[in-house]
């Protein structure tokens, strides 16, 4: 018997010297005990490395009917490298044995014998074709080498298995599951899926438009039928009304768990801004609205968010109901405890009453925020006051009510009143005219031609033009103060200087006369205005410029620089102090308002009081410092004793941003460039001084509960709002995510066969003939 040649005996042969009891498979260079779940891997020296691993156990399924299931090609990978490095062929080395198991991975061992995973894996009476045969001794394991020496039995071993590897039955194998790899089937699924999101896109993408336009839903098949006119697959189903409801409820559910999502996940400071109404039903409804950071741009947004109805209209009752329908969307009382900064509402006593309002309450749970009352409301009653101070005003407001009232009366009135109102943007004499003409009308009665002749006397008055001309330069400048505090982008700091401005400008006016006020003093000079002559009416008061001005200026004051404003102008109060010490502090952010000379610690102190209202990091606020591995270490500890059922987050902390702080600001002056300040000044922006966008939400739910949808129950309203004053336009509306959150509700798509179609509405055919001669 010829001599054996001796191989050079690897690590791994003899490790397996070591454990001869254990039975393992190979996957690269690692070793995998399958009785002790152990791995074992061997590094270039060949040194041998013992972990514990986990590993799955599969189970075969035999009575499976495919050829080859997607689940055992799931798991075909790792099979295939399934060897037993004690059962492999007799004339082969470690060396041969690694070539082999490489180049043909659908090898497997058995008491020295080899056979084929993958047609031991398929089920052959799936596959068989013309010509191919199947070898039970590749599927069993049954095949030997046969010969007198090592070299001859080398030889035998690599003819089979080429043989085998060209066989049909293998090759037919193959390419079963090379197509297994391409994902056939779930590209087809895919393909499918598609087809019928297409219908129910137009559907939702119709749903959509009748939202934003504020239509019925009774317009749902009105639109589909036209769109099925114009050569358009809408589906079978979905085409109702009350599919158009459900549709509607199911985007604005969505579109506020994303956004309340943004709000948790990047924990966004954010401001509430209520408002209560009541629709034509007598509902009472109470409007909120949020002010925050929305998407990855930090703008800083005010958006309506949702309306619920008020069982009673007291304190508890409404902080009750916005608390619980925060956390029904995920604000819970936790989250609002660290980033609900303000909350903002009209002056109603059940809601900013100092003592058990709802704004009261709020700040005994959270001592933090900022209570503020809406600026435009305190510039109403700031006017409000003036009309009580100043003589001369009411009988003007009595002309204006008189005049409507007159004019209100009858349609006759009213389209004199039109014709006139249109020349009288340019000019005042038509109005004197038609004054004139209906006092010497001989088809009116003696009590009608007494009112106009009233009417134009008082309009031809010097007390009267003189009045207009101040009320005309006062109402411009309160138009635009009310205009530019309804602003969405408007903060603090640039509501005050609106203020400021303002009030400088009455104070001037109490001194010299605004443009409308001298014109009106130089026309009754003359006694012409307007090519209408003026006559002196000792019966209508006069309004004294400087006392009506300084009554503005000076109730502007008390009412705007303030936090809130009770009923009766007050100076001093607790208010007014906190308004007073957050705009000195908030001074300080702006560099046109420091020193020419200050100390580095300057603004120090106030930045630091704004960090703890605002609940931002006061140290990276004021010095900007990159956290090192000290404060990262204590981070951690601390985490770790909170929660020690996270620990496992603490190994892998996110180092902390470098940035400079507000000491560094006074050197650069650029806010933009300060990353450690811009949450405090962003936190700044969130809050809102003005509730515009609540009276904004009670119009569009007027337009939306009319006379003849005044049965809507608050959660349709809500939806129907939220998509009218949030939701993108129609074109840039993307329905997808939608549809697919709608399936996998498990909700029925358009092209649903297994449910019942929409009865078209039967025509009447009275009108069949009629209808045929158009046709030509």
């Amino acid at each position: 018997m010829p001599k054996v040649a001796r191989t050079k005996r690897s690590k791994v042969s003899i490790y397996l010297e070591e454990f001869p009891n254990e039975t393992f498979r190979s996957d690269g260079h690692v070793l995998y005990c399958q009785s002790c779940d152990k791995s074992v891997s061997i590094d270039q020296r060949g040194q041998v490395e013992v972990d514990s691993v986990k590993r799955k156990v599969s189970k075969e399924n035999e009575s499976n009917n495919i050829a080859i299931s997607e689940e055992d090609h799931q798991e075909l990978e790792p099979d295939l490298m399934l060897t037993s490095f004690r059962e492999k062929p007799e004339c082969w080395d470690d060396k041969q044995l690694k070539y082999f198991t490489d180049e043909y991975t659908w090898l497997y061992f058995k008491e020295t014998k080899l056979g084929c995973l993958i047609c031991k894996k398929v089920n052959f009476n799936l596959t068989t074709c013309h010509g191919a045969h199947s070898s039970k001794e590749w599927i069993n394991g049954e095949v030997g080498a046969v010969g007198t020496d090592d070299s001859k039995m080398k030889a035998n071993l690599r003819k089979k298995i080429c043989k085998h590897k060209n066989s049909q039955a293998h090759l037919k194998v193959q390419q079963i599951i090379d197509k297994g790899s391409c994902e056939v089937l779930p590209g087809q699924f895919s393909k499918l899926s598609s087809l019928e999101h297409e219908t129910t896109r137009k559907v939702f993408i119709t749903a959509y438009f009748i939202a934003k336009n504020q239509r019925p839903y009774t317009d749902l098949p009105k639109l589909v039928d036209l769109q099925t006119v114009n050569s358009l697959n809408m589906g079978r189903i979905l085409h109702t009304d009350k599919s158009c409801n459900s549709i509607i409820e199911h985007i604005s559910v969505e579109i506020r768990i994303k956004i309340c999502n943004d709000i948790i996940e990047n924990q966004r400071k954010f401001c509430i801004i209520v408002d209560e109404s009541t629709t034509l039903s007598q509902k009472t409804m109470l409007v909120i609205c949020l002010r925050t950071v929305v998407g990855p741009n930090n703008e800083v947004i005010t958006f309506f968010f949702d309306i619920i109805e008020l069982t009673n209209t007291s304190a508890d009752s409404i902080k009750n109901a916005i608390l619980t329908n925060l956390s029904s969307h995920g604000l819970n009382n936790n989250f609002l405890k660290l980033n609900l900064i303000a909350f903002v509402s009209d002056g109603a006593s059940s809601i900013l009453g100092r003592i058990a309002g709802v704004g009261a309450q709020l700040k005994k749970m959270y001592p933090n925020i900022v209570i503020w009352h809406c600026c435009n409301h305190r510039l109403e009653l700031a006017v409000c006051d003036t009309l009580k101070e100043v003589s001369g005003i009411n009988n003007f407001q009595l002309f204006i009510e008189k005049l409507y009232a007159l004019y209100h009366q009858s349609p006759k009135n009213m389209n004199e009143l039109h014709m006139c109102a249109v020349s009288l943007e340019h000019n005042l004499q038509p109005l004197y005219q038609h004054f004139t003409t209906a006092a010497n009308d001989g088809l009116r009665t003696s009590k009608e031609k007494s009112k106009y002749l009233g009417l134009k006397r008082l309009l031809a008055s010097i007390e009267f033009v003189t009045n207009l001309g101040i009320m005309y330069d006062a109402l411009c400048e309160l138009a635009d103060l009310s205009t530019s505090l309804q602003n969405r982008s408007h903060t603090l700091t640039q509501a005050n200087c609106c203020i400021q401005r303002i009030i400088m400008v009455f104070d001037s006016m109490a001194e010299i006369y605004g443009p409308k006020t001298k014109e009106a003093i130089d026309s009754c000079e003359k006694q012409l205005f307007k090519d209408i002559p003026l006559i002196t009416n000792n019966a209508i008061p006069k309004i004294n410029p400087l006392q009506f001005f300084r009554s503005l200026s000076n109730n502007l004051r008390s009412r705007l620089f303030t936090t809130q404003s009770s009923n009766v102008s007050m100076q001093g109060n607790e208010f007014k102090n906190i308004y007073t010490q957050l705009l000195n502090d908030l001074d300080v952010l702006d560099p046109k308002n420091w020193p020419d000379q200050f100390d580095i610690q300057y603004g120090d102190y106030a930045v630091r009081k704004l960090a703890n209202v605002f609940q931002v990091d006061e140290r990276s606020a004021i010095n900007g410092l990159t956290r090192g591995p000290k404060t990262d270490f204590w981070c951690c500890v601390k985490f770790t004793l909170c929660f020690p059922q996270h620990l496992h987050l603490t190994v892998h902390a996110a180092p902390h941003r470098s940035a400079t702080g507000f000491r560094e600001f006074k050197d650069l002056k650029d806010s933009s460039t300060v990353l450690d300040l811009r949450p405090l000044l962003t936190a700044i922006k969130t809050v809102a001084i003005s509730s515009s966008e609540c009276e904004r939400a009670f119009s569009s739910m007027n337009n939306i509960v009319t006379t003849k949808r005044n049965a809507l129950n608050p959660t349709s309203i809500s939806s129907l709002m939220l998509i009218n004053c949030v939701g993108p336009p129609v074109h840039m509306f993307v329905p997808e995510p939608y549809v697919v959150s709608w399936i996998q509700k498990g909700k029925r798509c358009a092209d649903e066969v297994n449910c019942p179609k929409r009865q078209n509405i039967e025509v009447n055919h009275s009108y069949v003939e009629l209808w045929n001669i158009l046709k030509i």
